[in-house]
């Protein structure tokens, strides 16, 4: 696990997303999200187990948790096994591999995906667009 933003304080959006190297990956998953939904930013403060972070919202569904390490973003979300089964034949195997290792929720689960390299960020718009169709388009 990579060093994550923790402490008391109140950091804005900004500075939880410019913690990470990977801000500008963070800033284009969230342009590309942008794109699909009209969402809503609630930030996490200091959560005892990830740190500070973003909780990005659809409606009164949460789409995923963004918590930003120094040189990857983690995020966190739920989806059915049904959802990974049908787009299994698009994802990585890293993706599969994350899924294989969830922790089981409900008909799927919590994935915990970290995103390392900017070549992810379609992947994860991927994932997410199968948890909550896109609302937009």
């Amino acid at each position: 696990m990579d060093e994550r933003l923790r402490g008391k304080g109140d950091f804005s959006v900004e500075e939880i997303m410019a913690f990470s190297a990977r801000k500008d990956d963070w800033i284009d998953l969230e342009k590309k999200l942008n794109e699909d939904y009209l969402l809503e930013k609630i930030i996490i403060k200091d959560s005892p187990s990830q740190g500070w972070g973003i909780n990005y919202r659809v409606g009164k569904n949460s789409l995923c948790y963004v918590h930003p390490e120094k040189t990857s973003l983690f995020v966190a979300f739920q989806i059915t096994e049904a959802k990974m089964n049908e787009i299994k034949p698009f994802l990585s195997e890293y993706a599969w591999k994350v899924w294989e290792n969830r922790y089981p929720c409900g008909k799927g689960g919590w994935m915990w995906y970290r995103l390392t390299d900017t070549k992810q960020i379609a992947e994860l718009r991927l994932l997410l667009n199968n948890k909550i169709k896109p609302t937009k388009k």
